[in-house]
């Protein structure tokens, strides 16, 4: 089984190197910390993919065991998970929105 901690203190994963990394954390490692969500979504897709049985992995986050259904979705998904870039898009949403709002005021 590969236990996956995920936290601030894990290793930083490149991004474009994610699936590869999932693949082989399963056929080589039994522990691993990383901080990227990336590779945390890279082991989901390989479950979903069936290259990684879902029963054969588990997440840890905040000594909380996070298991993977046989489609890739998470049975749990506490704050502060893996949600560093959905706020970003939030605020870059909200930003753009206030911006677009201040432009029309300027424009009458």
């Amino acid at each position: 089984m590969l236990k996956v901690t995920y936290s601030t203190n894990g290793i930083p994963n490149a991004d474009n190197q994610s699936e590869e990394l999932a693949i082989h954390l399963y056929e080589n490692e039994t522990e691993y910390s990383t901080s990227t969500d990336s590779l945390i979504t890279a082991i989901r897709l390989a479950v979903t993919l069936g290259k990684i049985p879902h029963d054969e992995v588990v997440i840890i986050f905040k000594d909380e065991e996070l298991t993977i259904d046989e489609v890739g979705n998470l049975k749990q998904f506490p704050k502060g998970f893996c949600d560093s870039e959905r706020w970003m898009l939030h605020r870059m949403i909200k930003a753009r929105s206030q911006r677009s709002k201040s432009t029309e005021g300027e424009q009458t």
